[in-house]
């Protein structure tokens, strides 16, 4: 007898391999670096079956056993986090018996795993990116890894979106975006950010370099204000990729040019500064400066007026604005500042008392407001500027604070009845104007008038206006003939 046989009976009597074994999920697209929770149900096995899981081969050890009361089922939970490289991937569930020498079952998905856009942004392969130049063309490519499919593509320049604009050179095209004649002020870093259901990927940066001649930069002091014998320091700023190899100066004055040599000028890197001392009026004039550097020399020099220096004119056009019970808002235009820097100045008197209440200072533009007033009180304002030669002339003006918020209503930004100021010329004038324009107007309704009335008669007319409309004519003239000429009255004598 093989009493290995009957061994390997009484072994197995009583054991069962499993039955089935499945994957419980839907199946469906999964994203990445989320965490799944999964479970393999193993039915049958008896004693319970052992389950493993398995990703393209490898084993995944963060999984967890569990078999039900009766002994018949058991599960296997999984955390699944996905990369976007396991797209494609099968994932696995193995049942076996633990005492049975069987053929695993198995049950497997494959993994559809979407991700955020994965975006490369390079410059054309056929460009040097260190040797742009200003009229040149220049493109990108945005180079995108995504699942699903990107849907929206958009370009960035320093952090600005890019608008399609062909009128002005500038073609986006999905995941292309062309610069045509490229400009110096499109200079800086470019980005790309492809968009698809998982989220938005943005690219690395990359920058652009556009190299240009030298021109002015932005933001300098265009006028110097000079006395006779005052030694002042002029400043020339360029901007330049590369930068400026040698700087160039010149004086005009009256017509006369004349280049100024370098001992007398410093400079350095993008900058460079003359020291001028204007002796007589002949040495008043422009300062021209420019540059050259690889690519040419610069096209429109940069121009600075040395003008004699004084006291700045007073702001024009001031008014009150915003009448409250405790505020008021004064306004101007700044007046010539003397070809100094200047400053504006406010000063706000009591009307009655006379005593200064503000005086207050402002550096950019005479805009002022005025707070913490009494409501219902007149003031007296003064309004000037000032620079290194001194104060300009007052600016005058009244206003007042209302008494309440009803008074507020119907305040108008004028000066209290009593404390009107006079007439001014303009004004005056344009009174006069006007008066002289109805006094014309009357003469001509009486001689229209006149005529018709005597138009019946065949006499010689006589006018009684023959004063205001001969001047000088003598007034016992009592036979003037009236000539029509051109349509205008001529005196016949």
């Amino acid at each position: 007898m093989d009493y290995s046989v009957v061994f390997m009976t009484d072994l197995y009597a009583g054991h069962i391999k499993p039955l089935t074994v499945k994957i419980l999920a839907s199946r469906e697209a999964i994203s990445a670096g989320k965490e799944y929770e999964l479970v393999c149900q193993s039915v049958g096995a008896r004693p319970p079956a052992s389950l493993t899981w398995w990703l393209d081969g490898l084993q995944l050890s963060n999984a967890t056993i569990s078999t039900a009361s009766n002994g018949n089922v058991t599960l296997s939970k999984l955390q699944l986090v996905a990369s976007d490289s396991d797209g494609g991937k099968f994932l696995k569930c193995l049942a076996e018996s633990p005492v049975i020498d069987h053929r695993p079952l198995q049950d497997q998905w494959k993994l559809d795993v979407q991700y955020t856009p994965q975006v490369y942004l390079a410059m054309g392969s056929n460009l040097s990116p260190e040797d742009i130049k200003e009229g040149d063309d220049v493109y990108f490519e945005c180079n995108v890894r995504a699942h699903p499919y990107v849907y929206k593509v958009l370009w960035y320049h320093n952090g600005v979106q890019v608008q399609h604009n062909v009128s002005a050179g500038v073609i986006v095209s999905n995941q292309s975006l062309v610069i045509q004649r490229v400009r110096r002020q499109q200079t800086g870093l470019y980005t790309c950010v492809a968009s698809n259901i998982e989220g938005d990927g943005q690219s690395n940066a990359v920058i652009l370099k556009v190299q240009y001649a030298p021109v002015c930069a932005s933001g300098q002091i265009q006028v110097y204000g000079a006395a006779r014998n005052e030694e002042v320091s002029i400043t020339c700023r360029l901007d330049a990729v590369p930068p400026v190899i040698h700087f160039f100066w010149r004086f005009n004055s009256s017509g006369d040019v004349v280049d100024i040599a370098e001992n007398h000028v410093a400079t350095q890197g993008l900058q460079s500064s003359l020291s001028y001392v204007a002796r007589t009026e002949l040495d008043y004039g422009t300062l021209l400066c420019w540059g050259n550097n690889a690519l040419g020399r610069q096209k429109i020099p940069c121009a600075y007026k040395v003008v004699a220096a004084g006291r700045p004119n007073p702001p024009e056009n001031c008014n009150l604005t915003n009448l409250t019970t405790e505020t008021m808002k004064v306004r101007c235009v700044p007046g010539y500042d003397g070809g100094l820097v200047q400053n504006f100045i406010i000063e706000v008197y009591e009307a009655e008392s006379k005593r200064l209440l503000l005086n207050i200072t402002e550096n950019t533009a005479p805009d002022f407001s005025l707070r913490g007033l009494e409501p219902g009180t007149s003031y007296v304002v003064h309004v000037y500027a000032a620079n290194e030669r001194g104060p300009s002339e007052k600016q005058y003006l009244t206003g007042y604070t209302v008494r309440d918020a009803a008074e507020r209503r119907t305040a108008q930004v004028r000066p209290p009845p009593e404390e009107l100021e006079p007439i001014t010329p303009i004004l005056a004038v344009m009174v006069g104007v006007v008066g002289s324009l109805v006094l014309v107007a009357l003469v001509a309704v009486v001689v229209v008038s006149f005529r018709k009335n005597e138009s019946s008669r065949s006499k010689t007319i006589t006018l009684p206006l023959q004063m205001s409309l001969a001047g000088t004519r003598d007034v016992d003239d009592n036979n003037p003939d009236l000539i029509p000429a051109n349509g205008k009255l001529l005196w016949n004598k």
